[in-house]
This record gives C-alpha cells, structure tokens and sequence, in this order.
C-alpha cells in the first residue's frame, strides 16, 4: 500500500509540470479598431490581442525591413492561417511574402517566399502548417505592388489546444530528487 501511495504521489507531482493553453479558432484585430485602422511604426504591433469582431482593419507600416507581427495572450498550435489584404485598393497588395512563427523570442517555423493572389476578387491568402506552439506571427513582405506600402486587413486561424512544456518547479525538482531515498527506505 504505501508503493501505490508513493507512485500516485510522483505521478500527480509529475503532471504539475505541464501547463495546458487553450486555443480558440478566431479573428485576430487590434484592440482600438477605428474607421481607418491602425498603423504602426517599423516592428511594432503592441495593440494586436485575442478578438472576435469583423471590423475591417488596415494597416500601412511599410518601409524597407519592416514586418507586421500579430502577438496573442496565447499559445496556438495552427492547421491554418488565412491572411487577407485591402481586397478594395488592387495596388496595396502584398505579392511575395515571409511568415515566421515565434514562442516568445524563439523561431518555431519560418517560410519563405510565399505567393499571394492579386486579382481584387482573390486577396485571401490561405496558408496551411503545423506550426506550434507560438504566440506570434510575423509577416516579412518581401515583394509588393507599390515599393512604398502594402496593407493587411486581418488574420484568421483555426487552432487546437497547445500543450506546452516548461520548465518544472524547483521545488518539484528537489521533491523528485528524494524518490530515490524515499523508495530505498520503503523496500529496505
């Protein structure tokens, strides 16, 4: 009896090692939405969070080296990414792309030279990975219309449950280093 107690003891210690992010299928905008969107200086995106709105977002960062990061609260393991440019303004849109993935300040995934449609009726870029878990997507455009300007209108995803592993307490730890002891007292 006290093995059994011993052994569901490390088990369940064991499992508080693994913390569970829950991931809803969604629509990513910014926060303060307005008539105009939002525009951003080069690499910033601090007002992207998790949404659910269909307000039509615009945003105009380009310069040379500059991205559009979406970040979320967080962690997504994705079967698909669906992009969408200024379906309104034939000249803003993005022909050639990057698209990394990041977990916090780690590259999870990295593509290169992604095509997007640019016919008005086709702005919709549908992408499909598995990619995860990240909490940011960042977008490079490497070729567009206009050499001054591109627009994205907004991201949509679907996305399962993301189970991440971090790092164990150390009290966990310490606890997991005394099993040895514990077991060679007991079967001693």
């Amino acid at each position: 009896m006290p093995k059994l107690k011993l052994l569901l003891t490390t088990f369940f210690s064991c499992l508080l090692v693994i913390p569970f992010y829950t991931a809803q299928a969604g629509l990513i905008t910014p926060d303060s939405a307005t008539a105009s969107g939002m525009t951003f200086a080069i690499g910033s995106a601090n007002g992207f969070i998790d949404g659910n709105t269909s307000s039509q977002v615009y945003v105009n960062p380009y310069k040379t080296g500059a991205y559009i990061e979406f970040s979320f609260s967080n962690y997504y393991l994705s079967d698909s990414i669906r992009l969408y440019n200024d379906y309104s303004v034939n000249d803003d849109s993005i022909i050639k792309f990057n698209l990394a993935f990041y977990n916090d300040s780690s590259l999870v995934a990295l593509e290169k030279d992604l095509l997007s449609p640019t016919a008005v009726a086709t702005h919709d870029i549908a992408y499909s990975t598995t990619a995860g878990p990240f909490n940011r997507v960042r977008l490079f455009p490497t070729e567009t219309q206009l050499p001054n300007r591109f627009q994205v209108r907004e991201i949509q995803f679907s996305a399962t449950e993301a189970i991440a592993i971090s790092e164990p307490p150390l009290s966990l730890l310490m606890f997991m280093g005394l099993i040895p002891f514990m077991q060679r007292r007991l079967f001693s």
